[in-house]
């Protein structure tokens, strides 16, 4: 089973991308993934939660949320991921720094933290300021922090060397396979270094093409096992 770990749903105006759940659910169907954990990232997280939801309801074999929340509403928002999870049946959260305005690592996103770890669901952070992040990690230990697009590359502000060799010290990081593209032994170096059980597969799909992305752990100089945990298997436990 291929199970994408980072995916969207909705419009994406600041990327110029506006697309129907059945044209997401198709193109992922069409590279032979069988699920898709998605999120949509809405100035009205309430709103883009509900989206979800619909859509997970439309696709019960296909589509597994994310609560996207943004930890400013202080209460609100913990109560929202509550409500998505227990109520709705959500696996995670999202978070996402950039868009939301507040620096990853700041007392605000604790409550959100800390309520994650109570319903036992994983946390997928966009890779943005990795020391926060490290920090989060750090102050937080029993969290399951799935970190974006394996810190990201060079050319996008990101140090992806820099990120595994954190990640390997810290058994709650796990690195997700999402990214434009990829540096020569990027996957290859993560499944030496942190071992590929800490390492799960996403598309970032509609942004991306999940061909490629798929195609860049199936031509990875890895074993054929160290795939299949990265595709789905490792993914399949986090979220039981």
């Amino acid at each position: 089973m291929i199970i994408d770990a980072h995916a969207h749903l909705g419009c994406m105006l600041d990327h110029g991308i506006r697309v129907e759940d059945k044209e997401v659910v198709d193109e992922e169907s069409r590279a032979s993934i069988d699920k898709l954990c998605v999120s949509v990232l809405s100035v009205n997280f309430i709103e883009g939660n509900r989206h979800v939801l619909k859509a997970m309801k439309d696709y019960p074999t296909k589509i597994l949320g994310y609560a996207y929340v943004n930890p400013q509403y202080g209460d609100e928002a913990v109560k929202e991921l509550e409500t998505c999870v227990r109520n709705y049946g959500m696996i995670g959260v999202k978070l996402h720094c950039n868009l939301g305005g507040y620096y990853i690592d700041s007392p605000i996103v604790f409550p959100v933290l800390e309520r994650a770890v109570d319903l036992d669901v994983p946390l997928l952070i966009h890779a943005s300021g990795l020391n926060e992040i490290i920090s989060l990690a750090d102050f937080f230990p029993e969290a399951k922090i799935i970190l974006a697009h394996m810190g990201a590359i060079p050319c996008f502000n990101g140090d992806w060397i820099n990120t595994i060799l954190l990640a390997k010290k810290r058994d709650n990081l796990i690195l997700d396979t999402t990214g434009s593209t990829v540096d020569a032994g990027m996957i290859e170096t993560a499944v030496k270094i942190v071992g590929p059980e800490r390492i799960v597969f996403g598309t970032d799909v509609p942004l991306l093409n999940p061909f490629v992305q798929i195609a860049k752990v199936r031509t990875a100089r890895i074993s054929e096992d160290d795939k299949e945990l990265i595709l789905g298997e490792n993914m399949a436990k986090i979220i039981h």
